[in-house]
């Protein structure tokens, strides 16, 4: 079950960020339920203030490690409410399109890792977007 959602300063998320790096995930074994989620660990989590929910992990996919990012809107949050303003004049590419780039921002706040070694690879049906970077890349990237 993931975790309430707790906001904390970027300060604090900042000096997290060395800890969701600790722990690999088998992403087969995550997807097959036989293994917790990252949403349901502290160290993987990160809630900001104005609402945005980060997941980073670091998981094994078909042999090779790399850096899995989604990011969530959690209601009655700053964030969600400009999304659902944008949302009355906007199309929805628009209003992902400025989610996306929120997320991104606030990903690269926390782990000083540029954008550019993300690939978007997924947005769920329920807006989800996730991001992949290789491992190698997002290590050099953060240094």
């Amino acid at each position: 079950m993931p975790l309430p959602f707790d906001p904390q300063p970027l300060n604090v998320l900042q000096q997290r960020w060395p800890l969701a790096l600790e722990r690999r995930f088998d992403a087969e074994s995550v997807c097959l339920g036989s293994r917790m989620r990252p949403d349901e660990l502290p160290s993987q989590v990160f809630d900001f203030q104005d609402g945005l929910r980060l997941i980073v992990s670091v998981e094994e996919h078909r042999g090779q490690a790399r850096l899995h990012v989604s990011a969530s809107i959690t209601p009655q949050y700053p964030l969600t409410d400009w999304l659902f303003q944008l949302a009355e004049t906007k199309t929805a590419a628009h209003v992902m399109e400025q989610f996306r780039r929120t997320a991104e921002a606030s990903f690269s706040l926390i782990s000083r890792i540029d954008c550019e070694e993300l690939e978007l690879v997924q947005v769920t049906e329920q807006g989800v977007p996730h991001w992949v970077a290789p491992w190698a890349n997002a290590v050099e990237a953060s240094a």
